[in-house]
């Protein structure tokens, strides 16, 4: 059962953490925040990459470095290379759709910025990838 609860406890404090930091940084705290960065936001840390860290540091400890690290390792690694790449493309293309879909881009926008909606940058994947093991190792030895 760890294999399954500790990622996804993970996953709940990586979204957590993840409303603390925009709070932090000035968004205000909201309900439509709290929705937003618990269903779609991007952002510091890395819910996807702390998720299945969790997933593959719990595969590492318990069924050892085999065939089945190796693949886990493999898949979270494509993983965290497309959540960078989708997050550059992202990148290219906000100002395009700033300035064509001005309507529907204020429902989905704060401060004349979208929402952080697609992929992540290198550092918020690490980030992720940290806050994943960190987690992942107090409550494998908690639980």
């Amino acid at each position: 059962m760890k294999f399954i609860f500790i990622p996804l406890i993970v996953l709940f404090f990586s979204s957590s953490a993840k409303l603390v930091v925009r709070v932090f940084r000035g968004k205000p705290f909201t309900w439509q925040l709290v929705g937003w960065v618990f269903s779609w936001a991007g952002g510091i840390p890395s819910t996807h990459s702390a998720f299945i860290t969790s997933s593959v540091y719990l595969i590492g400890k318990y069924e050892g470095v085999g065939p089945l690290f190796g693949f886990s390792f493999t898949v979270a690694l494509i993983i965290m290379y497309n959540l960078i790449e989708a997050r550059e493309q992202y990148e290219l293309t906000q100002k395009h759709w700033q300035e064509v879909l001005s309507k529907v881009i204020a429902k989905i926008t704060h401060n004349e910025q979208l929402w952080d909606m697609y992929g992540h940058t290198f550092s918020e994947v690490v980030a992720g990838v940290v806050f994943g093991v960190l987690v992942t190792f107090v409550l494998d030895l908690l639980l």
